[in-house]
């Protein structure tokens, strides 16, 4: 309940079988297991890894990020 943040009945109902988690608790399950992250990767045929182009787009926009947090700090 605390890595997805559904409820007592959700949480039951998945283990269970009986339904799958919604796509926030299933993002949330990746989060905090890497055993759902590698089977959901597996499952929708894509690689672990992730592509260079990707790594440095994400760390330019997380700089740009902090810039402007510094800014208003």
């Amino acid at each position: 309940m605390r890595w997805t943040g559904a409820g007592k009945s959700t949480v039951k109902n998945f283990i269970s079988g009986i339904r799958g988690l919604g796509g926030a608790h299933l993002i949330g399950l990746m989060g905090n297991s890497d055993a759902t992250f590698e089977a959901v990767l597996k499952i929708a045929v894509r690689p672990r890894t992730i592509a260079p182009e990707n790594v440095s787009t994400a760390r330019r926009l997380l700089l740009d990020q902090l810039a402007l947090l510094d800014a208003e700090g």
